[in-house]
């Protein structure tokens, strides 16, 4: 039981820090995101492009640099091709 214990304040504790302020969270999501700065092949609609995962916005936007222009894309904007 004491570990549980344990294991409950130390998830109260890093639960209460991340969302202390929006900037903790989006931070933390940014460090955690799946390919950050890699060159991934992706496709909205009929078109296909590569781009380099550069991030999130605030909103939960990904960002994307695709030839020097970043854009973003709401989830299930956009899909990744593997």
């Amino acid at each position: 039981m004491v570990c549980s214990r344990d294991w409950c304040n130390y998830l109260a504790e890093a639960y209460k820090e991340l969302y202390q302020s929006e900037d903790n969270l989006v931070i933390a999501y940014k460090n955690a995101l799946f390919r950050l700065n890699e060159t991934v092949l992706f496709k909205k609609g009929t078109r296909s492009f590569t781009g380099t995962i550069k991030g999130v916005t605030e909103d939960g936007h990904l960002v994307i640099n695709n030839n020097h222009v970043e854009e973003s894309f709401a989830v299930g904007e956009i899909e990744w091709l593997i």
